[in-house]
């Protein structure tokens, strides 16, 4: 065969031959930053992926990311990731050889097709947490996770490909300054504030995926790439549930989670997988008790980016007077007083030990009473990022189905208590604290609360006049924006 690309070297068309052994048969992909051709390793005698930068990229740092997307993928072997054979450059072109994938990508499938089975989407997904874990075990973020890049191969595996963005947590970053890496409609909020991205940025673009393979839309639109990755940071995700009914509550639940805007409350890869792996277990994806559907939030968040723009301006001013509040005496005794400042335990008063004590969730309006009663156990772990959580809401007054849900502590004897404080918590929720000598199974029952507060933000502390009793009750009233409540760690302090 006569070889062209000594008479014009930046040539790339069907039958060139690059490295002096890849013979190009036909174009499969054409993205942003390369191609990637069908070719023939012609020493090898095998089908291969060619992936080639375009010509236009020759910058120094689009070439460094380029080489470094082979370095870093020939770390990882795993069976869910696309194996890099070889790199080269050849007369100006640079390429990167990969393991050829005969499928299609899900980008496809989600484009031609209805929103998939459960089954089939919990496959897919627990396939790339897998793939994703073990890249962040080596310390490596994904960072570009869409369905573009995940291939649904003809014989059923699934395979994540072009870490082409990736990057080691203790690396140079060379998407920086001013570089936003990414498609707009996967990309975690704290990529979009710049600010550093670690795994969860990766659990984050799973959960927009997963969210999609389930309902068909993304919980973000916008007219504008730039509104649809800021719609993130102004308001939470709609819940799957506006869009089909049909779902497990554990995998709702998982992906309310994964798309959590705060880093800390998201999962790692590893969880994911597991939860994947349980719910796919299940014998029906079963739905939760019939809740009242708020039509206002039946379709995907879309937000004017004016009102974005404003609203990402007036975050970052509040950011920094809050920091010059800080610093001035005046200042800290308003952060106190707004109750925004430091938490810290009240040197008058000494915790309550509740490693003996009984948690239980108070849910009078159900039929079985109680509400995740699993999860209280990480109410007293130690450990913010393990929650208690109640389910997801079609409103933030529980979908009009009650008045209320508690957590119940009984603490076994009568105890003095002036405090409650509340760690790790969503934001925008309201509650009360009652006491009793026993639990009563009704609210009025309880008589008079204690205290009050809200909206919570994170934390907060429920200060009362020292009270005797034997339980204490947390009573949530109201569920915030996000329509469900997410709490960390509960503790109590007595007087000293």
């Amino acid at each position: 065969m006569v070889d062209t690309p000594l008479q014009n070297p930046l040539d790339i068309r069907a039958g060139r031959r690059l490295a002096m052994r890849y013979r190009l048969d036909h174009l499969i992909a054409n993205g942003g930053m390369a191609t990637v051709w069908l070719a023939t390793d012609e020493q090898l005698r095998r089908p291969v992926a060619v992936k080639l930068l375009h010509r236009h990229l020759s910058d120094p740092v689009s070439v460094e990311r380029f080489r470094g997307e082979g370095k870093l993928a020939a770390q990882l072997s795993h069976p869910n990731i696309v194996a890099i054979y070889d790199t080269f450059h050849d007369h100006g072109i640079d390429g990167i050889v990969l393991e050829y994938v005969d499928g299609t990508t899900l980008r496809d499938r989600l484009d031609t097709g209805p929103p998939l089975a459960p089954v089939e989407a919990i496959a897919i997904a627990q396939h790339v947490a897998d793939a994703l874990a073990e890249a962040h075990r080596r310390g490596l973020v994904h960072r570009d996770i869409k369905p573009a890049n995940i291939l649904l191969a003809s014989r059923g595996a699934v395979k994540v490909t072009d870490f082409g963005i990736a990057k080691l947590l203790d690396s140079l970053d060379l998407t920086q300054p001013g570089m936003l890496v990414g498609t707009a409609k996967y990309l975690a909020p704290e990529q979009v504030t710049g600010e550093a991205v670690d795994g969860r940025g990766d659990v984050y673009a799973l959960g927009v995926v997963l969210y999609e393979m389930l309902t068909g839309v993304a919980p973000f639109v916008g007219d504008t790439d730039a509104a649809i990755a800021l719609a993130r940071l102004q308001l939470p995700a709609p819940p799957v549930r506006r869009h089909r009914t049909d779902l497990h509550h554990d995998l709702e639940a998982l992906v309310d989670r994964m798309l959590d805007r705060w880093p800390a409350r998201r999962p790692d890869m590893a969880d994911i997988s597991t939860t994947l792996a349980a719910t796919a277990s299940t014998a029906t994806f079963a739905p939760a008790p019939t809740r009242r559907a708020d039509h206002r939030e039946s379709r995907p968040r879309r937000v004017p980016l004016a009102l974005i723009v404003l609203g990402v301006i007036v975050v970052g001013a509040l950011a920094l007077a809050a920091a010059l509040v800080g610093r001035t005496d005046a200042g800290r005794g308003l952060i106190d007083k707004l109750g925004i400042g430091d938490r810290s335990p009240n040197a008058s008063s000494v915790a309550i030990p509740l490693d003996t004590a009984t948690l239980t969730s108070f849910d009078p309006d159900s039929d079985d009473g109680v509400e995740n009663n699993d999860l209280l156990r990480f109410l007293r772990d130690g450990n913010v990022q393990t929650v208690w959580t109640t389910e997801l809401y079609a409103t933030r007054t529980f979908g009009g189905l009650k008045s209320g849900l508690g957590v119940v502590i009984d603490l076994g004897r009568s105890t003095t208590i002036s405090e409650l404080d509340v760690t790790g918590s969503s934001s925008g929720w309201k509650a009360a604290v009652y006491m009793a000598d026993s639990a009563p199974d009704l609210v009025d029952s309880w008589g008079k609360a204690v205290a009050r507060h809200g909206p919570i933000d994170g934390a907060a502390r429920f200060t009362f006049a020292p009270t005797q009793g034997r339980t204490v009750m947390l009573w949530i009233t109201d569920l915030g924006d996000a329509a469900r409540v997410r709490i960390g760690e509960l503790s109590l302090r007595a007087p000293a």
